[in-house]
């Protein structure tokens, strides 16, 4: 959790962050361990109920960062700002 030095509060990461962040540790992971087969990846689109997993080698994987990773069909959706 980051603390916004504009507010002073915490600041609680969104789906999308948590997702990447998750993947990143598979990616670590899955590097210790020699896969070499394909990684079941989480989407990191924003939506809260997204489960969809997306398969990818280590090696697309790393070519796909900075992007964010999504499922087909999904797109990465910021919440409206209040």
């Amino acid at each position: 959790m980051a603390i916004n030095p504009r507010t002073k509060t915490a600041e609680v990461p969104g789906r999308s962050e948590r997702a990447r962040a998750s993947n990143d540790e598979l990616a670590r992971a899955a590097t210790r361990l020699h896969f070499v087969s394909r990684v079941p990846f989480l989407c990191e689109c924003d939506s809260g109920d997204c489960q969809e997993l997306v398969l990818l080698s280590l090696e697309d994987f790393a070519r796909s960062r900075p992007a964010t990773i999504l499922a087909p069909d999904h797109e990465r959706r910021r919440p409206a700002e209040a």
